[in-house]
Formats: structure tokens, C-alpha cells, sequence
């Protein structure tokens, strides 16, 4: 496995700060995930560009949507590689554990057992981003390992058997084990759970230790957990005891986001930390899920995000609506139009009793191809669950398009353009 970045976008110097304070020079870069025909079982190459947004899984399944379902979303936003996400915690129960194992015992594939696809850029991952399995148990990690509740009760996981787990499904990103804390720890829990992270991670290096003549594509991506709340002298510290950690790992997976802390903390802490890590790791965000937020994470040089966004947004029963491109943007900043909420369409509405157009106009999902927002208004009203089905398969290439559009403005340098016009269609009240 191999990342690379392929361009950084171009930024006048001039004028480095926003009205609010931010930094506008931070404008983006366009990376490639590239998993080499090389390596084991890897079939033929596979390219992922980033920025891009993790497809959410629960045991080998997307919420609500098949995987042939899924081919055709991504056939509809051009056919790319996309990255999957995996918790390797919810393989992490021993009768679970036991039968994969004996799986790839009999000479079997453990990546076709869990159902994930051949063609995806698998990234495994020590939690699931609609929650956090092992906040109720963490008071009993140790150095020895993670204490996590699974479907079979409280247990505790090692640093070794995480990524042999992680190995039985051939993850392409593997997402070291972390001793991830919420953003309103107490400053005593922040500094145990980053002196465990870092002990956690020098086992997990240990037992991926390349001997011979093994190469990089023909090993897993490995990332380093960056914990710490959400003080920035805690996330900076904790990036020092790391560092090492992340000099002989591939990237940095940026954790503990989402969990309360402001906008301006968010993007403090991004910056403390991109900014320290050398351009050539991939770095990954958990838990930016609004698509302003993601944004503002990619102006920071955010590459990846773990985010349950569209699963949540569809469980609430809303469709994501707002414009994709640059141009579409200036367009509607133009028109003045006032809506209550810029980016979803509420289902639930009596509004949308007798609205026979489709969910967005000019959407290629077959969900807007297909149905009006009519039948979705009635399919979500009587409790069919077709509707969620539905609504996630729109919602999902919605915002896989919307990446898609982020990196052609960052390809044709003109992301600066497009974040400034994604703030002033958010600012009309």
C-alpha cells in the first residue's frame, strides 16, 4: 500500500486570515491511496483519491444497502475505489474470532467471509462511528490492552490480536488501537490515555515489523491514533509522546472528534496537529460528520473522515440537499433563496404529502431517478423500511459526490473559491 499526494491546491498569500479569524492559505491537497498488485490477495490495482468520506459498515454490512447497491452508487460517481470502513471490535468477541479464524485455517478469504468487497480500500478501524463501544469499560484498560463491551459481554483486547484480527480481513488502512477519551475528560484521563496509546502502538509496531526483503506495497497502511480531548496543549503534548510512533507508521487518524468541543476547538486541534505531522502521511478525522465541517477539516489537510453521517442523517429520516459544485454555489448565493436548513430536505414533512418531484433535481441515484418525494414522504410516515433503504442509497452517493466535486476544486485550484462560497450560501438567513 502506497499514499501519495498528487496536487496541492494554489493559494494567493495575500490574505492568509478570514473575517472570523481562520487561516485561508490552507487550501486543500488531492492524495491517492494506491493498493499494489503486489500484495497478497490484492487482485489488480486499486486508487482511491482523497479527500474522500469512509463508507459506513456494521459487521460487513452498510446500513440499509447491499453492496451490488452500493456498486451502482459508485458507478454513478465515476467508478473510483472507494474506502470502506471496518470496526475490528465487532469481530472481537471470542466465538466470532474463532470461527474466522478457523475460516482462513480451511485456506479460505477472511475479507469474502465478512462479506466486504474485493474492489474496496478496506480500512480498519477500533470503533464504530455511530459509537463508542468501549467508553463504558475504558476505566479498565490497562497497558496490557483495550477493555471493550461486545455482543458477549466486557473483554479485553490486545494490541497483537487487534491486528491479527485486522489481518484476517485484509484491511488495506490499518487504524492503530487508541485509548480514546471524549472532548470533556478530566486532564487525568488525557494523560493516561495518551501514555497507553503509546504503549499500545509500540506492540502493534512490533508485531508489524517488516523483515527480509518485504516492501511498503506489500504491507497494510499503518496510522497512528492522535488522542488528547479537546485541549490543544493536551493534543499537542500527546503528539510528542507519539512521535516516534508516527515517524515509523504511515499516517495519523486525528480521534476523540464530534464529542463536544466548538467549531474554533475542532479546528485548533487540526491544525496543532496537521501541522506537525511531515505532508507525505495520510491523515484521518473521526467524527466531522456536517458537510461544512468537512470542509473546513480539508482546508486543514484532512484526507480522510470516519463519520456514521449519512446513516445518521438518514435514521432522522433527511435527504441531503445542497449544491455540488462551484458553479451550482455562486448560482444559488445569487438567487437569495431562503431555506431553514441549507443542506437536508426533511422528509417527515406534510409538505411533501403531494410533491411529486424527485428528491433533488439531476441526482443520478435511482432513488431520485426512480421515486418522487412523495412516495418517501409516505414510506417514512407508515414505518416502511424501504424508505430508509431509499433514503440511504441517495444520501450516500449525495455525499460521495460532494467529495467528488471538493477534489475537482482542489485539482483545479479553485477550492479557496469554493469554501468561500459554501460560507456565504450557509450565512443566508
Amino acid at each position: 500500500m502506497e499514499f501519495h499526494i498528487i496536487h496541492a491546491s494554489k493559494h494567493d498569500g495575500a490574505n492568509n486570515t478570514t473575517a472570523d479569524g481562520l487561516k485561508k492559505n490552507l487550501a486543500g491537497r488531492l492524495g491517492q491511496v494506491v493498493r499494489s498488485s503486489q500484495m497478497e490477495h490484492a487482485g489488480r490495482e486499486q486508487r482511491l483519491e482523497t479527500p474522500c468520506v469512509m463508507v459506513h459498515t456494521t459487521r460487513g454490512c452498510s446500513p440499509h444497502m447491499t453492496w451490488d447497491s452500493l456498486e451502482r452508487v459508485k458507478d454513478a460517481c465515476g467508478g473510483q475505489a472507494w474506502a470502506v470502513q471496518a470496526d475490528v471490535l465487532h469481530m472481537s468477541d471470542a466465538q466470532q474470532a474463532e470461527v474466522l479464524r478457523l475460516y482462513i485455517q480451511e485456506g479460505k478469504r477472511g475479507r469474502s467471509f465478512m462479506g466486504y468487497p474485493e474492489d474496496a480500500i478496506l480500512v480498519a478501524t477500533p470503533r464504530d462511528p455511530c459509537v463508542y463501544e468501549y467508553i463504558g469499560a475504558v476505566r479498565n484498560s490497562t497497558d496490557d490492552g483495550a477493555s471493550i463491551v461486545t455482543m458477549c459481554g466486557a473483554t479485553m483486547l490486545r494490541p497483537e490480536e487487534y491486528m491479527t484480527l485486522a489481518g484476517y480481513v485484509e484491511a488495506d488502512i490499518i487504524v492503530g488501537l487508541g485509548d480514546e477519551v471524549v472532548s470533556d475528560s478530566k486532564m487525568s484521563r488525557v494523560v493516561a490515555s495518551s501514555k497507553r496509546t503509546v504503549a499500545w502502538m509500540d506492540r502493534i509496531l512490533q508485531h508489524l515489523r517488516v523483515q527480509g526483503d518485504e516492501t511498503l506495497k506489500k504491507r497494510p497502511l499503518l496510522v497512528c491514533p492522535i488522542v488528547g480531548g479537546r485541549d490543544v496543549k493536551s493534543r499537542r503534548d500527546a503528539l510528542e509522546h507519539i512521535r516516534p510512533c508516527i515517524a515509523a507508521s504511515d499516517g495519523v487518524y486525528i480521534s476523540g472528534l464530534g464529542t463536544g468541543e466548538s467549531f474554533h476547538e475542532r479546528q485548533d486541534i487540526l491544525r496543532s496537529i496537521i501541522d506537525a505531522v511531515p505532508e507525505e502521511k495520510i491523515r484521518i478525522a473521526s467524527g466531522i460528520s456536517h458537510p461544512g465541517d468537512m470542509l473546513q477539516a480539508i482546508a486543514c489537510g484532512v484526507d480522510m473522515f470516519d463519520t456514521s453521517y449519512v446513516h445518521m442523517v438518514t435514521r432522522a429520516g433527511y435527504a441531503l440537499h445542497f449544491p455540488l459544485s462551484l458553479h451550482d454555489l455562486i448560482q444559488k448565493n445569487a438567487e437569495q433563496q431562503r431555506r431553514d436548513d441549507k443542506t437536508k430536505l426533511n422528509i417527515w414533512s406534510p409538505e411533501l404529502k403531494r410533491d411529486a418531484s424527485p428528491l433533488v433535481e439531476h441526482c443520478p441515484c435511482d432513488t431520485c431517478q426512480r421515486h418522487t418525494r412523495s412516495y418517501l414522504h409516505h414510506l417514512f410516515v407508515t414505518h416502511e423500511m424501504t424508505g430508509q433503504v431509499l433514503l440511504e442509497h441517495h444520501n450516500t452517493l449525495y455525499i460521495q459526490e460532494f467529495l467528488r466535486h471538493v477534489r475537482d476544486a482542489i485539482r483545479h485550484d479553485v477550492f479557496s473559491d469554493y469554501l468561500d462560497a459554501w460560507k456565504e450560501y450557509m450565512m443566508m438567513a
